[in-house]
């Protein structure tokens, strides 16, 4: 853990340094009896001012996802525990409802949000940057942070926001259909070759081999259509969506093309057997999934190498908007959410991985799971494959292109018409959004 005190009120402790200096001033220049004075006044008003708490400051925070519901009086708990003068007023909307509420410039002092909708708010102006809470003698670094989250967090190289809770994506092998198709489980590390691309598709073949011949065994492969479940194997296959401040879109290039298709063949069908979950199924790993997926007779794996050898990562970062009503106090809040015992409640709520390293690999997020080996060992896999992942660039006009590669590439991942065919018409739809767009 970080030896970084934690903050305190420093209102009091000032007055009196001002006070004494003007004293001591005073007396220097030949004023003796001036000085006395000052000093005598400065103990008398000591003695008579009130010794209560300060007046506790109300910061508004808003967060979008609902399961933050449980964490966020948590957090707000933990923080009073370190400052008393702070009190957090935790809301949850609907993640929609951010950006209008931002533009009728209602109140919020803290704002979590996806990192994929960071440039879209900081393009509009609600956003405060943050690059000044890095910077000092106590400031925490880059360093100190999974370090890759900031990939997202900028727009035109101004920071907006500190990451504060991350996920990637993993795969879930139910043990017996393995044993079924005489396969041999993957290696459990990451950085193991076996573990490839070219591994997952032979097994995939076989599952499928199984699943014509018996109609009742599980699905060979469970994966949505949305964009954050196929964006992964582009990155894996060295595809992308987009080049970094380009106006075209990637989807048409030879090997998006590919991965898209991989990706589509190795789906299984919207309606699967009733109550199989697959041989392989793709999540996002938490705690809570993972934990799950065990007692389910599921093994749990990070996504197979490719050629970029890394994982997506997707988080969530903290923000400080431009209607805060306490805006220096906003800054310290956030800066203990993201950091020390903050990190901490984010570690015990199991939703999703903390950003801070020293939390990582301190004893928080692992005592609670001491009796389970199984699983420390394959969340260490996800952690550490975490800390080398990568962050895709966002679009200030993301959630509109989220919208579009949901609708154009949704019937070909289905299995309902070829992925060559909707690539170039997604591309289109993209080009006047991507052209409009400011980037990180």
């Amino acid at each position: 853990m970080s030896n970084r005190p934690a903050f305190a009120p420093q209102q009091r402790r000032r007055r009196r340094r001002v006070l004494l200096g003007a004293g001591i001033v005073a007396v220097v220049a030949g004023g003796g009896a001036v000085g006395a004075a000052l000093w005598g006044s400065f103990v008398r008003s000591e003695r008579a001012a009130p010794s209560g708490p300060s007046t506790p400051v109300p910061l508004n925070a808003v967060a979008t996802q609902p399961t933050d519901r449980q964490l966020w009086p948590k957090l707000a708990a933990r923080l009073v525990e370190q400052e008393p003068a702070m009190q957090l007023a935790p809301e949850v909307i609907r993640l929609d409802d951010v950006a209008p509420r931002l533009a009728a410039g209602e109140a919020a002092d803290l704002l979590a949000v996806p990192d994929s909708h960071v440039t879209q708010l900081a393009a509009a102006g609600g956003l405060t940057a943050t690059a000044d809470l890095l910077r000092g003698r106590n400031a925490p670094t880059r360093d100190e942070f999974v370090h890759r989250l900031f990939g997202a967090l900028s727009l035109e190289g101004v920071l907006y926001g500190l990451p504060w809770r991350w996920r990637g994506v993993a795969l879930l092998l139910d043990s017996a259909s393995w044993q079924r198709a005489e396969l041999k489980l993957p290696p459990d590390h990451w950085r193991d070759d076996r573990w490839s691309l070219q591994a997952m598709a032979a097994a995939l073949a076989r599952f499928r081999e199984l699943a014509r011949a018996d109609d009742s065994g599980p699905p060979p492969f469970r994966g949505g259509t949305r964009w954050s479940d196929w964006l992964p194997w582009l990155w894996l296959n060295d595809a992308a969506l987009w080049r970094h401040g380009a106006t075209t879109a990637a989807l048409t290039e030879p090997a998006a093309v590919t991965a898209l298709h991989s990706y589509a063949e190795w789906r299984t069908p919207p309606q699967p057997a009733p109550g199989s979950a697959g041989a392989i199924v793709m999540v996002e790993p938490t705690w809570r999934t993972v934990g799950r997926a065990l007692k389910a007779g599921q093994v749990a794996y990070p996504l197979p190498r490719g050629v970029w050898r890394t994982t997506l990562l997707r988080s969530e970062s903290l923000l400080l908007t431009g209607a805060a009503a306490q805006p220096d106090t906003a800054r310290r809040a956030l800066v203990a959410l993201v950091t020390d015992a903050g990190q901490e409640i984010v570690a015990a709520d199991g939703a999703g991985f903390p950003v801070w390293r020293a939390t990582l690999a301190g004893r928080t997020l692992w005592k609670q799971w001491r009796e389970t080996p199984s699983l420390v060992r394959a969340l260490r896999t996800f952690i550490e494959t975490g800390t080398y992942g990568a962050v895709p660039p966002y679009p200030s006009r993301w959630p509109e292109a989220e919208r579009v590669l949901n609708r154009e590439l949704g019937p070909a991942l289905d299995g309902h018409v070829p992925v060559a065919a909707v690539v170039q018409s997604a591309a289109a739809a993209l080009a006047p959004l991507l052209a409009a767009s400011r980037w990180p």
